[in-house]
């Protein structure tokens, strides 16, 4: 028998792949995790379950404010405000004039707040 028939038969191996550019190998690249902390402040704190906004049931029956649900809800009105100050700014005419009826029909703030949270969305 000879080497390639012998009764072991080896696949050939690979050389090891060579980095090119600093740190970069040519092997596939994994995207990065998609895995994002919903968890409040509090319930981070104490490695418990959050089950999340608007408020979650520890907080709730400790009586605490769940401050991470807090910080997203100043975000998304933030985030509404500066929506309507640019379309004030540089909005055509007639988007002005829309967004003022739509907040003029709105029965409360809050309600008018949740329009405007839907039209940045």
């Amino acid at each position: 028998m000879n080497k390639e028939t012998s009764e072991y038969p080896h696949r050939q191996l690979l050389p090891k792949a060579s980095l090119g550019k600093v740190g970069h190998s040519h092997s596939p690249v994994h995207a990065p995790s998609k895995r994002r902390s919903f968890a409040c402040t509090n319930c981070r704190r104490k490695h418990i379950k959050c089950t999340g906004p608007p408020s979650c049931e520890t907080c709730v029956h400790s009586g605490r404010t769940s401050l991470r649900h807090a910080e997203k809800a100043t975000e998304r009105y933030r985030n509404a405000l500066v929506m309507v100050i640019q379309t004030f700014k540089s909005g055509a005419d007639q988007d002005v004039r829309d967004l003022v009826d739509r907040i003029k029909q709105s029965s409360s703030v809050d309600d008018s707040l949740a329009e405007l949270q839907e039209m940045t969305h």
